[in-house]
C-alpha cells in the first residue's frame, strides 16, 4: 500500500470552496479604471517633469 506523502493532500480539491464572483467584479472595475489611472499618471509625470525642466532652466540663467 501506498501512503500519501503528506497526509493533508490526501483529501485535497481543486475547487476553491467561496463564491469568487466578489474578485472578478474586482477585476471588471481594475480593468475598467485602469485606463484613466495611465492617463492621470502620464499627465502628472509631464507636469512635474516641466518643473523640473524650468527649474533648471532658471538655475542656468541665474548663474
Amino acid at each position: 500500500m501506498i501512503l500519501p506523502v503528506f497526509p493533508i493532500s490526501a483529501g485535497y480539491s481543486p475547487y476553491i470552496p467561496w463564491d469568487t464572483n466578489l474578485f472578478e467584479k474586482a477585476v471588471a472595475i481594475f480593468r475598467s479604471n485602469i485606463g484613466a489611472a495611465f492617463n492621470i499618471g502620464i499627465w502628472i509625470f509631464f507636469m512635474v517633469a516641466g518643473i523640473s525642466v524650468v527649474i533648471k532652466i532658471v538655475g542656468m540663467i541665474r548663474e
